[in-house]
Protein backbone atom coordinates (compact mmCIF):
# COMPACT_ATOMS: atom_id res chain seq x y z
CA UNK A 1 0.00 0.00 0.00
CA UNK A 2 1.62 3.24 -0.92
CA UNK A 3 2.04 6.26 1.53
CA UNK A 4 -0.88 8.51 -0.83
CA UNK A 5 -3.18 5.55 -0.48
CA UNK A 6 -2.25 5.48 3.53
CA UNK A 7 -2.45 9.37 4.19
CA UNK A 8 -5.89 9.30 2.11
CA UNK A 9 -7.77 6.76 4.50
CA UNK A 10 -6.00 8.70 7.90
CA UNK A 11 -7.79 11.80 6.25
CA UNK A 12 -11.26 10.28 5.15
CA UNK A 13 -11.16 9.53 9.28
CA UNK A 14 -11.48 12.77 12.09
CA UNK A 15 -9.96 10.62 14.53
CA UNK A 16 -6.51 10.32 12.82
CA UNK A 17 -4.20 13.64 12.99
CA UNK A 18 -1.21 14.27 10.83
CA UNK A 19 1.24 17.36 11.62
CA UNK A 20 4.91 17.72 12.48
CA UNK A 21 7.46 17.84 15.25
CA UNK A 22 10.55 19.46 14.93
CA UNK A 23 12.30 16.34 14.59
CA UNK A 24 9.64 13.91 13.58
CA UNK A 25 6.88 13.78 10.87
CA UNK A 26 3.59 12.84 13.27
CA UNK A 27 0.89 10.57 12.86
CA UNK A 28 -1.48 10.05 15.90
CA UNK A 29 -4.05 7.45 15.90
CA UNK A 30 -7.03 6.73 17.51
CA UNK A 31 -6.06 3.55 19.18
CA UNK A 32 -3.17 1.38 19.63
CA UNK A 33 -4.21 -1.36 17.20
CA UNK A 34 -4.95 1.12 14.40
CA UNK A 35 -1.24 2.55 15.45
CA UNK A 36 0.15 -1.03 15.33
CA UNK A 37 -1.75 -1.36 11.83
CA UNK A 38 -0.36 1.43 10.24
CA UNK A 39 3.19 0.67 11.59
CA UNK A 40 3.45 -2.40 10.34
CA UNK A 41 1.92 -2.08 7.06
CA UNK A 42 4.76 0.05 5.26
CA UNK A 43 7.31 0.95 7.55
CA UNK A 44 9.72 1.54 4.38
CA UNK A 45 7.19 3.91 3.23
CA UNK A 46 6.87 6.26 6.30
CA UNK A 47 10.39 5.60 6.92
CA UNK A 48 10.93 7.64 3.05
CA UNK A 49 8.50 10.11 4.20
CA UNK A 50 10.18 10.90 7.01
CA UNK A 51 13.48 11.47 5.15
CA UNK A 52 11.19 13.66 2.51
CA UNK A 53 10.45 16.14 5.04
CA UNK A 54 13.81 16.71 6.43
CA UNK A 55 12.57 14.57 9.78
CA UNK A 56 14.53 12.02 12.05
CA UNK A 57 11.56 9.70 12.30
CA UNK A 58 7.94 8.79 11.81
CA UNK A 59 6.23 8.78 14.93
CA UNK A 60 2.74 6.99 15.12
CA UNK A 61 1.51 8.23 18.65
CA UNK A 62 -1.77 6.97 20.07
CA UNK A 63 -3.89 7.54 23.10
CA UNK A 64 -1.75 6.69 26.68
CA UNK A 65 0.83 9.42 25.55
CA UNK A 66 2.80 6.12 24.03
CA UNK A 67 4.17 5.72 20.29
CA UNK A 68 5.80 3.93 17.18
CA UNK A 69 8.47 5.51 16.24
CA UNK A 70 10.02 4.45 12.30
CA UNK A 71 13.72 6.20 11.67
CA UNK A 72 14.24 7.84 8.57
CA UNK A 73 17.34 5.54 8.11
CA UNK A 74 15.12 2.89 6.91
CA UNK A 75 14.08 4.24 3.71
CA UNK A 76 15.65 2.54 1.12
CA UNK A 77 18.42 4.51 -0.50
CA UNK A 78 16.81 5.06 -3.65
CA UNK A 79 13.24 5.74 -4.54
CA UNK A 80 11.26 6.15 -7.81
CA UNK A 81 9.24 9.30 -8.89
CA UNK A 82 7.74 9.33 -12.18
CA UNK A 83 10.52 8.68 -14.99
CA UNK A 84 13.49 9.94 -12.67
CA UNK A 85 15.72 7.82 -9.95
CA UNK A 86 16.63 10.29 -7.16
CA UNK A 87 19.49 8.67 -4.88
CA UNK A 88 18.89 9.89 -1.05
CA UNK A 89 21.00 11.74 0.62
CA UNK A 90 20.44 12.15 4.36
CA UNK A 91 22.06 15.59 4.77
CA UNK A 92 19.44 16.36 1.80
CA UNK A 93 15.97 15.87 2.49
CA UNK A 94 13.75 16.82 -0.33
CA UNK A 95 11.63 19.60 1.49
CA UNK A 96 11.23 21.96 4.64
CA UNK A 97 8.21 22.17 6.92
CA UNK A 98 8.00 24.91 9.36
CA UNK A 99 5.31 25.78 12.38
CA UNK A 100 3.04 24.09 10.17
CA UNK A 101 -0.56 22.41 10.93
CA UNK A 102 -0.64 19.55 7.89
CA UNK A 103 -4.44 19.91 5.94
CA UNK A 104 -5.17 17.87 3.71
CA UNK A 105 -5.14 20.31 0.82
CA UNK A 106 -1.88 21.30 2.25
CA UNK A 107 -0.59 17.59 1.89
CA UNK A 108 -1.51 17.46 -2.25
CA UNK A 109 0.54 20.83 -2.55
CA UNK A 110 3.09 19.47 -0.24
CA UNK A 111 3.50 16.38 -2.33
CA UNK A 112 3.78 17.94 -5.39
CA UNK A 113 7.33 19.57 -4.26
CA UNK A 114 8.09 16.34 -3.44
CA UNK A 115 7.30 14.79 -6.62
CA UNK A 116 8.94 17.81 -8.66
CA UNK A 117 12.31 17.93 -6.58
CA UNK A 118 13.85 19.86 -9.11
CA UNK A 119 11.23 23.13 -8.83
CA UNK A 120 12.47 25.81 -6.51
CA UNK A 121 9.70 27.18 -4.23
CA UNK A 122 7.39 27.11 -1.23
CA UNK A 123 4.38 27.74 0.98
CA UNK A 124 3.62 31.01 2.62
CA UNK A 125 0.59 31.48 5.18
CA UNK A 126 -1.14 34.77 4.37
CA UNK A 127 -2.02 35.90 7.65
CA UNK A 128 1.37 36.51 9.02
CA UNK A 129 3.34 36.18 5.77
CA UNK A 130 5.22 33.10 7.04
CA UNK A 131 6.82 30.66 5.02
CA UNK A 132 6.02 27.30 6.29
CA UNK A 133 7.45 25.15 3.59
CA UNK A 134 10.37 25.33 1.23
CA UNK A 135 11.68 22.60 -1.39
CA UNK A 136 15.46 22.11 -0.76
CA UNK A 137 16.16 23.11 -4.96
CA UNK A 138 16.22 26.88 -3.50
CA UNK A 139 19.52 25.84 -2.17
CA UNK A 140 20.76 24.92 -5.27
CA UNK A 141 20.93 27.75 -6.75
CA UNK A 142 24.00 29.59 -5.64
CA UNK A 143 22.77 32.76 -6.23
CA UNK A 144 20.14 32.72 -4.07
CA UNK A 145 20.74 33.93 -0.24
CA UNK A 146 19.26 30.57 0.86
CA UNK A 147 22.07 28.39 -0.32
CA UNK A 148 24.32 30.22 2.28
CA UNK A 149 21.86 30.68 5.06
CA UNK A 150 20.53 27.12 4.79
CA UNK A 151 17.28 25.93 3.96
CA UNK A 152 16.50 25.16 7.90
CA UNK A 153 16.96 28.61 8.51
CA UNK A 154 15.25 30.30 6.02
CA UNK A 155 12.28 28.53 6.06
CA UNK A 156 11.65 30.43 9.42
CA UNK A 157 11.89 33.95 7.78
CA UNK A 158 8.85 35.98 7.14
CA UNK A 159 8.07 38.05 3.85
CA UNK A 160 8.98 41.54 5.41
CA UNK A 161 12.64 39.74 6.83
CA UNK A 162 14.07 39.80 2.78
CA UNK A 163 11.20 41.39 0.48
CA UNK A 164 11.57 44.98 -0.69
CA UNK A 165 9.09 46.37 1.22
CA UNK A 166 7.20 48.59 -1.81
CA UNK A 167 7.29 45.64 -3.51
CA UNK A 168 5.38 43.70 -0.38
CA UNK A 169 3.10 46.28 -0.38
CA UNK A 170 2.18 46.04 -4.52
CA UNK A 171 2.01 42.13 -4.15
CA UNK A 172 -0.39 42.33 -1.58
CA UNK A 173 -2.39 44.66 -3.40
CA UNK A 174 -2.29 42.32 -6.86
CA UNK A 175 -3.10 38.91 -5.22
CA UNK A 176 -6.08 40.34 -3.71
CA UNK A 177 -7.28 41.62 -6.47
CA UNK A 178 -6.53 39.23 -8.97
CA UNK A 179 -6.23 35.31 -7.24
CA UNK A 180 -9.09 33.55 -6.89
CA UNK A 181 -9.03 30.57 -4.20
CA UNK A 182 -8.47 26.74 -5.17
CA UNK A 183 -8.73 27.61 -8.69
CA UNK A 184 -6.00 25.88 -10.52
CA UNK A 185 -6.52 28.86 -13.23
CA UNK A 186 -6.06 31.74 -11.34
CA UNK A 187 -2.26 32.07 -10.56
CA UNK A 188 0.13 35.16 -11.06
CA UNK A 189 3.25 35.69 -11.73
CA UNK A 190 5.39 39.09 -10.35
CA UNK A 191 8.91 40.15 -10.00
CA UNK A 192 9.94 41.22 -6.57
CA UNK A 193 13.17 42.54 -5.36
CA UNK A 194 14.74 40.88 -2.38
CA UNK A 195 17.83 41.61 0.33
CA UNK A 196 20.15 39.21 1.91
CA UNK A 197 18.69 39.13 5.67
CA UNK A 198 22.01 38.27 6.73
CA UNK A 199 23.43 41.39 5.83
CA UNK A 200 20.59 43.43 5.94
CA UNK A 201 18.26 45.68 4.51
CA UNK A 202 21.07 48.57 4.23
CA UNK A 203 23.62 46.66 3.01
CA UNK A 204 24.57 46.84 -0.96
CA UNK A 205 25.84 43.67 -1.42
CA UNK A 206 22.93 40.74 -1.57
CA UNK A 207 20.45 41.88 -3.81
CA UNK A 208 18.36 39.52 -6.28
CA UNK A 209 15.48 40.07 -8.20
CA UNK A 210 13.25 36.66 -8.26
CA UNK A 211 10.82 35.68 -10.48
CA UNK A 212 7.60 33.39 -8.96
CA UNK A 213 3.89 32.36 -10.15
CA UNK A 214 1.84 32.18 -7.28
CA UNK A 215 -1.96 30.90 -6.81
CA UNK A 216 -3.72 31.10 -3.46
CA UNK A 217 -4.88 28.24 -1.26
CA UNK A 218 -7.40 28.32 1.37
CA UNK A 219 -7.50 24.99 3.97
CA UNK A 220 -10.52 23.06 5.21
CA UNK A 221 -10.27 25.35 8.30
CA UNK A 222 -10.09 28.70 6.63
CA UNK A 223 -6.57 29.20 6.64
CA UNK A 224 -5.10 30.75 3.37
CA UNK A 225 -1.60 30.23 2.23
CA UNK A 226 -0.04 31.39 -0.88
CA UNK A 227 1.71 28.36 -2.96
CA UNK A 228 4.83 29.54 -5.10
CA UNK A 229 6.92 28.38 -7.74
CA UNK A 230 10.30 29.92 -9.03
CA UNK A 231 10.84 30.78 -12.39
CA UNK A 232 14.00 32.18 -12.19
CA UNK A 233 16.24 35.38 -10.40
CA UNK A 234 19.23 37.71 -11.11
CA UNK A 235 21.25 39.68 -8.59
CA UNK A 236 20.99 43.59 -8.81
CA UNK A 237 22.23 46.85 -7.39
CA UNK A 238 21.05 48.00 -4.30
CA UNK A 239 17.66 49.63 -5.14
CA UNK A 240 17.19 53.57 -4.72
CA UNK A 241 15.56 55.25 -1.84
CA UNK A 242 15.89 52.08 0.44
Amino acid sequence: MELENLVAQVFSDSQWEIGFSPESFLLSAPSQSEAFRLASLEPETLAMWAHKFGKVATLIQYPGGDSYRIPAAMAESEVTMGQETLVLDPQNPLIEIYALSLSPCLYQEIGWFLNNPTQPGGIVRVVDNQQVAMSYANAQKSADFTASAGVKKAVSWKRGDFWHPGDLNDFDRDWKQQLEPNNSNSWIEYKWRSFDPELGRDSEDGWIEFANRYKLLVDEFGNSYHVSWNLGMNDIAKPVGV
